[in-house]
């Protein structure tokens, strides 16, 4: 009886791949070179070179992918690409759990979906329901806005994106920052709402320029990302600024509304004390 032995098997085709046989949807498309790693308590197929394996429409690329059978998981490495339920993810290397339909993305993470796209360290995509997360220095960039945050987690079905860790979102002038910041969307393109918690910073510049401080927010938008209202409490202060003077306010909750990017008005709650700034006309 032979109980560790490793049966090693190599089988090259020119252009032409191993017919192997995967369970379920999966179906080798194309790899130069196959190697099949037999053992008592596991085997694995390793396939090198232009390998391209597909599942339904999702398609697996890179120039080594790890079979491990018993496990049901795939290891992809060098030049990989992922493209899972319309989202197109790139990195160093990858892991795909085949029954957990679950897939772990390291080192240079770019995950593109639609007109979304995101960078970082790592990232972890559920293929069940398309939700994501990536984290490690993110940045992500969409044609109405941009942003950095530690974390960013997305959710497909509820058309939500969390922010976790020095958030920041960047609308055209208008800088918004907090520890955490939920993002609610009409579509990738539209905000609808911000729910913004702890160390709270917008600034905010149309006709009139805005820079508030608080501990809460909630800010809704109008078409084109364009700021309605923002609804701030706990330890609140804040400086408008107006062409001839500056409103400098504390309290405890400050509503603001907008339209047309220009302060409409505004109403203090809780304890308001400020002060008014008049600028004198320069002298010519």
């Amino acid at each position: 009886m032979v109980k560790n032995s490793i049966f090693i098997f190599f089988l090259f085709f020119s252009s032409v791949a191993y017919a192997y046989q995967f369970k379920g949807d999966w179906e080798l498309i194309n790899a130069d070179r196959t190697e099949l790693y037999v053992k008592s308590n596991s085997n694995r197929v390793v396939f090198s070179g232009n390998v391209y394996i597909k599942n339904g429409k999702n398609s697996f690329k890179a120039q080594k992918i790890v079979y491990y059978e018993k496990e049901r998981k795939i290891e992809l490495s060098t030049e990989l690409s992922v493209y899972i339920n319309d989202t197109f993810i790139t990195a160093e290397r990858a892991i795909y759990f085949v029954d957990e339909e679950k897939a772990n993305f390291y080192e240079n993470v770019v995950i593109s979906r639609n007109s979304f796209k995101m960078t970082g360290k790592r990232a972890v995509f559920y293929a069940k329901n398309s939700n994501f997360v990536i984290d490690g220095n993110v940045y992500f960039s969409q044609k109405r806005y941009n942003g950095f945050s530690e974390k960013f987690f997305y959710y497909d079905k509820e058309e939500k994106v969390v922010l976790k860790g020095f958030a920041l979102i960047v609308l055209d002038k208008n800088y918004i920052s907090a520890d955490k910041i939920e993002m609610n969307l009409i579509d990738e393109k539209h905000i609808k709402e911000l729910f913004l918690t702890r160390a709270v910073d917008i600034y905010a510049v149309g006709k009139e320029k805005l820079y508030l401080r608080s501990q809460k927010a909630h800010i809704t938008f109008v078409k084109n990302n364009e700021l309605k209202e923002v609804d701030a409490l706990y330890d609140v202060t804040s400086d408008i600024y107006g062409e001839k003077e500056r409103n400098h306010i504390d309290c405890e909750r400050m509503k603001i509304f907008f339209k047309n990017e220009k302060i409409k008005n505004f109403v203090i709650l809780g304890n308001p004390r400020g002060r008014r700034i008049i600028y004198e006309e320069e002298k010519k």
